[in-house]
């Protein structure tokens, strides 16, 4: 495509290259932020499964039975732990 200069800003592929700039800004920078709510039986496997995807976050974790929470939690620790 053009060069982009001053000369090139009308050029029709401009606004072509700029988008795909910003695309691509947008995805190397975005930060997939999850929440669980409720965890269950696969609760801490989701829980793995989720903290090996390089652009997610878990920010929440859910749980109203006390048998699993403190699964989860310990689940969520070690999570933490491997992220560092």
């Amino acid at each position: 495509g053009p060069p982009l200069d001053r000369q090139n800003l009308d050029h029709p592929e401009t606004a072509k290259i700029q988008a795909s700039i910003r695309a691509r800004y947008i995805y190397w920078h975005m930060v997939l932020q999850l929440a669980q709510i409720g965890c269950g039986y696969w609760g801490p496997n989701l829980l793995r499964a989720f903290s090996s995807m390089p652009r997610a976050r878990l920010k929440f974790a859910v749980e109203l039975r006390d048998n699993k929470t403190a699964q989860v939690f310990r689940a969520v620790e070690l999570l933490r732990k491997e992220r560092k």
